[in-house]
């Protein structure tokens, strides 16, 4: 079987920057819009995929008419609780560690030939996902967000990692908007992920830590061998108002694009388009 994930965990408050609203009940409805698109583009340009299971991770029961619209497009909600890798309300991204429990999910209820693929909910799929199921028959794939050594997002792994483990280490940032892979290696990564949470547990200091330090981290120790790209597949652009100035729509084509700055705008316009 192959899966698409989304994750969606409801906060205490909102914490992030990514959405305006500050409402978390409005918040949530965001996202749940933005999920409603990923799966309703990945239905759309996929018919043909037979065995395509569309999944919505929530800690909280879907109200009306989210419930009947999930539905529609044939998507099954699995409520799970959030919190057993949650790390400190200090760190703006901490509900994003959900994540982790979708993870530990996957490794005790999913097949080791399974394909699980975790997308954000802010994905548009512009295309067939066949060649990305096909890489990932034989490789972990993950987004690779290409940060120079001294980007500020990029130093902070490293200052990070080396407040961990006393040492300097220098690799990939890797975002958390795709994983993808066999379960048999998603869950190599969830247990090398849950090793990392261990090991930073009592660091006092760590700056901006959150899911992309860990999964990197992860992959860094654990899983360079398995690793493939998931570039080839998405794309991460910094879209303002749905402004798009590029090429990988079409030579070199990405069909999955992550639009982080479009949650409360072009998303929301797509959602009533869908």
């Amino acid at each position: 079987m192959k899966y698409i994930i989304n994750m969606l965990a409801q906060p205490e408050k909102v914490t992030t920057t990514q959405v305006m609203e500050k409402n978390v009940n409005k918040a949530m409805e965001v996202y749940l819009k933005n999920s409603f698109v990923c799966f309703s583009s990945i239905r759309k340009n996929n018919e043909h995929i037979d065995d395509l299971t569309l999944v919505l991770f929530s800690n909280f029961e879907l109200s009306e008419p989210y419930k009947s619209l999930f539905e529609s497009i044939d998507v099954k909600n699995v409520i799970l609780p959030f919190g057993e890798f949650s790390i400190s309300d200090d760190f703006s991204w901490s509900i994003v560690q959900y994540r982790y429990d979708v993870m530990k999910y996957i490794a005790e209820n999913f097949d080791d030939e399974d394909i699980t693929v975790q997308l954000d909910t802010d994905v548009l799929c512009t295309g067939k996902l066949d060649d990305m199921f096909e890489e990932m028959s034989e490789n972990l794939l993950l987004y690779d967000v290409h940060h120079s050594v001294n980007n500020v997002d990029r130093h902070h792994i490293f200052k990070n990692y080396e407040m961990i483990y006393g040492k300097k280490g220098y690799f990939s940032h890797y975002g958390g908007e795709f994983i993808g892979g066999k379960v048999k290696l998603i869950k190599k990564l969830f247990e090398s992920c849950k090793k990392v949470i261990s090991d930073a547990k009592d660091i006092k200091g760590l700056e901006n830590y959150n899911d992309e330090h860990i999964t990197s981290i992860a992959v860094y120790h654990d899983l360079k061998k398995e690793l493939g790209s998931a570039n080839a597949y998405l794309y991460r652009f910094w879209t303002q108002r749905f402004y798009l100035a590029s090429t990988n729509y079409n030579r070199n084509r990405v069909v999955l694009w992550h639009m982080p700055a479009e949650k409360d705008s072009a998303f929301i316009w797509l959602f009533s388009y869908y």
